[in-house]
């Protein structure tokens, strides 16, 4: 087979940017998934995803239309939200992967609105071999089927994609809890109707899983800024020129990303100042593992007070709290202009009763938000969130939404 040449790999890579925009605009809640997956191009056949990247075999790309391009990123996207990279250990690996399949694409199906679709050339599974369709069933019961008739699907088609990567995926409850808070997220924005069966399935799954530890859960929150870089497509990277592996050019901005997390403290009243020591103590503890980390505080009700920077655990202590009116979390939005952009936050964790009114999402200008809530199993209608149970000893039960 011809060598795709370098042009050719670059004009591949402008079409994936092309394809994603037009999967954020037809199916939200697949492109609000895969806005968090690096794009890029290695050998690999066809498509693959580590949980962390979506790539593409060149030869394979240049080959696809953009709808079934489509195809293949909603099919990716679906595999890391479902966690299936992490799931089927000790099972068949070619029938585990046939079935998680045939679930991926009969979902996909479902909300394009066709009975069939064909990728270069091969149809996409997505029945089951008693003819019924994969979003009906988990992926483990779908391996079941098959183990049980002894057949593949009755539907024809081929896997369309390698699921070799799924090796190097990383066994880490980060990593995991990772894409469990991030498709709980992006559920939350859209009706039952407008989701993937399989996700809705999913998601009433999660709300069921037990407690986690609260260090673990800022920590991974933290973690996402701490391996987050600023990634542009043009020109790609020169380290990659003359390879088989072509990633979109990136610049890390070094130690940048773990500065300037503004944590903003209800002080309202109804939120106890023993409550908020306790946290604040645990929330540097977690920061400690991360270098060059740095912090600023302001406390808010009706107005937020100034953010006054922390390096240490002790100067995070020693700042005195105010307030004890009501509650606004409008005015923590409405301070962002206040910043310049070289003080601009990276990330904003609110520590909160819930008890107030949620502003649009569009007043955090992109900055990402964790809003820590107290004693309200509420969910804000945006951001991640952790829930703190207070009860009644002195250890507090938290579960991560």
């Amino acid at each position: 087979m011809e060598a795709v040449s370098q042009e050719q790999k670059r004009e591949i890579l402008r079409k994936m940017t092309r394809v994603r925009s037009q999967v954020l605009t037809r199916y939200p809640f697949y492109g609000h998934l895969l806005m968090h997956l690096q794009m890029g191009l290695v050998n690999c056949g066809t498509a693959c995803t580590d949980m962390k990247h979506l790539l593409f075999d060149p030869a394979f790309a240049e080959r696809l239309s953009d709808e079934e391009m489509q195809f293949v990123m909603l099919h990716e996207v679906l595999h890391c939200s479902l966690s299936h990279c992490l799931r089927g250990k000790g099972l068949h690996p070619l029938l585990f992967n046939i079935a998680t399949d045939i679930v991926v694409n009969s979902n996909i199906l479902l909300a394009m609105g066709v009975r069939e679709f064909t990728v270069d050339g091969d149809v996409a599974m997505h029945k089951t071999p008693d003819g019924r369709e994969g979003y009906l069933f988990s992926a483990e019961e779908v391996y079941r089927l098959l183990l049980e008739r002894k057949t593949l699907p009755g539907d024809g088609g081929h896997t369309l994609d390698s699921h070799d990567s799924w090796k190097t995926v990383e066994e880490t409850d980060a990593c995991e809890d990772f894409w469990k808070s991030l498709t709980r997220e992006a559920a939350r924005k859209y009706s039952a109707e407008e989701l993937p069966p399989s996700i809705r399935d999913y998601v009433q799954e999660l709300s069921r899983e037990s407690q986690v530890d609260w260090r673990a859960a800022l920590h991974d929150f933290i973690q996402i800024f701490h391996d987050s870089y600023d990634y542009s497509f043009f020109p790609s990277d020169k380290r990659y020129a003359e390879s088989d592996y072509v990633m979109p050019a990136f610049a890390e901005q070094e130690g940048e990303r773990l500065e300037r997390l503004w944590f903003c403290v209800d002080t309202s009243g109804s939120v106890g100042m023993g409550e908020l020591s306790d946290v604040l103590f645990e929330i540097r503890q977690a920061l400690l593992v991360f270098n060059h980390l740095s912090g600023m505080l302001s406390f808010f009700d009706t107005g937020v007070s100034e953010p006054v920077p922390f390096e240490s655990v002790e100067e995070l202590l020693k700042i005195t709290p105010v307030g004890g009116g009501g509650t606004s979390f409008g005015a923590i939005f409405r301070y962002l202009p206040n910043f310049s952009e070289e003080e601009r936050p990276t990330a904003i964790i609110v520590l909160t009763d819930g008890y107030a009114l949620y502003p649009p999402e569009s007043l955090a200008e992109g900055i990402p938000v964790l809003w820590i809530i107290y004693n309200n199993p509420e969910d804000p209608p945006w951001g991640r969130v952790v829930h703190i149970v207070d009860n009644n000893s002195k250890t507090m039960k938290i579960y991560l939404k």
